[in-house]
């Protein structure tokens, strides 16, 4: 897929290139193809529901075609995720890892643009994933310990709408009974000690990478895929 020439006036950098997959459909929420007949890509770039179809349905769906392939090697991209309801990929999660052979590898993409419930699927692939899971890109938007959930209030003078936290997260050392005054409640349920999230392959993407339609993380995947080499 390349950018159409806009005719007179302004024209955009990617006019005329060929786009790297993680760029053709940043408007969905979901969507997968196979570069390689064993190998699955996965980006989520919202972590929440879209007409016609819910993520966590859509995402079923995706894993049932999988499975019915030769799959051996999974990429899911987070790196356009700035989260949502990390109870949409809570099952998708944790069935992914599961449905990999245990020779395979299961690569998680990530940005400084990975927030909220994106970091938090992608503590929950890590571990369940386990060593088979390698990290790949640049440090996530966020620390793993942080506070969520809320929602906003307008102050009574100024009518200023602010936006409130009331609940604490820990995706690098899980919950502890201890703090459950703070703690989010579903965490209870769905946390996990993930230990740290920081690329095992550092991988960032310049300007001139996105103006040249490159694309260094998926590069790297397929790098290691090929020659069995994460450098």
């Amino acid at each position: 897929m390349s950018q159409t020439g806009r005719g007179a006036g302004w024209r955009h950098v990617l006019d005329d290139v060929t786009l790297p997959a993680y760029l053709t459909r940043p408007d969905a929420n979901v969507w997968h193809h196979y570069p390689l007949p064993d190998l699955l890509y996965i980006q989520i770039n919202r972590i929440r529901d879209a007409t016609p179809e819910d993520l966590s349905q859509g995402l079923v769906k995706v894993l049932d075609e999988a499975e019915k392939k030769p799959i051996r090697n999974a990429v899911v991209d987070l790196r356009f995720n700035n989260g949502g309801n990390y109870e949409l990929t809570a099952d998708f999660s944790r069935r992914l890892p599961a449905i990999l052979p245990p020779e395979g590898r299961l690569f998680v993409l990530t940005s400084a643009n990975t927030f909220s419930a994106a970091i938090s699927t992608a503590a929950r692939l890590k571990y369940f994933g386990g060593p088979r899971t390698v990290l790949v890109g640049e440090p996530i938007g966020d620390r793993l310990q942080f506070w969520g959930e809320g929602g906003r209030t307008v102050l009574p003078n100024s009518k200023i709408t602010i936006r409130y936290s009331t609940a604490y997260h820990d995706w690098e050392h899980g919950c502890s009974l201890s703090e459950i005054r703070t703690r989010f409640l579903l965490n209870y349920v769905y946390d996990v000690p993930a230990g740290p999230l920081q690329p095992d392959v550092a991988r960032s993407t310049s300007f001139a990478d996105y103006a040249a339609g490159t694309d260094p993380a998926m590069a790297a995947v397929m790098k290691i895929l090929m020659v069995g080499n994460a450098d």
